[in-house]
């Protein structure tokens, strides 16, 4: 099966400063997700990144956030127990490239 891009999605999520140096073998991790970053952009695929709690575990790590445009789908975070999310690649209020859910009235 071949992807069609008009029909995908790359969600990249949680891939936070402060977060990810913590999970094993990161680095690695990090140079995977930037290769499919760069190759989901090349074929035409929206790419959009959550964060979780930025505050405090710091924003996407920025060689990616680099990479994620600003323009793509809102995602909404429909778990009643997590903390405030915020999106990169998101449309925001004003055309912002960050929003968080927390001000966010579709959250509330």
């Amino acid at each position: 099966m071949l992807i069609k891009a008009d029909e995908s999605a790359l969600l990249v999520v949680d891939m936070q400063g402060r977060l990810l140096t913590l999970v094993q073998d990161w680095q690695r991790i990090l140079d995977n997700v930037m290769w499919l970053t760069r190759v989901a952009r090349k074929i035409g695929v929206p790419v959009m990144a959550t964060e979780q709690y930025p505050k405090g575990l710091g924003r996407t790590q920025p060689d990616l956030a680099a990479l994620i445009p600003p323009a793509a789908s809102p995602k909404r975070n429909t778990s009643p127990a997590s903390r405030p999310t915020a999106c990169r690649g998101c449309p925001g209020p004003s055309g912002a490239r960050w929003w968080s859910a927390a001000s966010n009235p579709m959250f509330a």
